[in-house]
């Protein structure tokens, strides 16, 4: 559970994300939580290659 929660707060906090991509990860997690959660940490890092990553490196 507490995952789950982490996820949220990380996709929320993710700037690179607009507010439909958002709100598509947010019915995943709730939907299925532990599926939602593992294509997050799977789609996390390819977020790296777009734009300025250097904050996302910094968390990993």
């Amino acid at each position: 559970m507490g995952s789950i929660i982490w996820a949220v707060f990380d996709v929320l906090s993710e700037v690179r994300l607009d507010q439909t991509t958002r709100a598509l990860w947010m019915v995943l997690f709730f939907v299925l939580p532990f599926l939602g959660l593992l294509a997050w940490l799977y789609a996390k890092p390819r977020l790296a290659n777009f734009g300025n990553s250097a904050r996302l490196r910094k968390t990993l």
